[in-house]
């Protein structure tokens, strides 16, 4: 599914276990990987088999992840008060990407 996030193009797909392994390089015996975030091509990976609110919170980790690097370019250690401030400034648009997702998928 394509989605705008900020205003960039973003492509959110649901993957099987083996694409996902082949994506992140960790086998299931390793790691289990249920989503992924690829900020360098706008890609954001999901695992086919995580359902419900697990899926749900995977895509709010990786939308996460992808408006970090929309808005700041790399990853940052946050304290208390920034994840405060991260969670208020994009919450709205976090919300709105999880909904048309969910949409999609249920």
């Amino acid at each position: 599914m394509k989605v705008k996030i900020y205003n960039e193009k973003w492509n959110i797909r649901l993957v099987s276990e083996k694409d996902m392994e082949k994506e992140t390089g960790v086998l299931k015996n390793d790691e289990t990987v249920w989503g992924l975030c690829q900020p360098n091509i706008n890609n954001i990976l999901l695992w086919d088999e995580v359902k419900g609110v697990r899926l749900k919170a995977v895509l709010v980790h990786e939308v996460s992840h992808a408006i970090n690097f929309i808005t700041m370019k790399y990853y940052n250690d946050f304290d208390h008060e920034e994840v405060c401030d991260y969670i208020a400034t994009h919450i709205d648009e976090i919300n709105r990407i999880v909904k048309l997702v969910m949409k999609e998928v249920d």
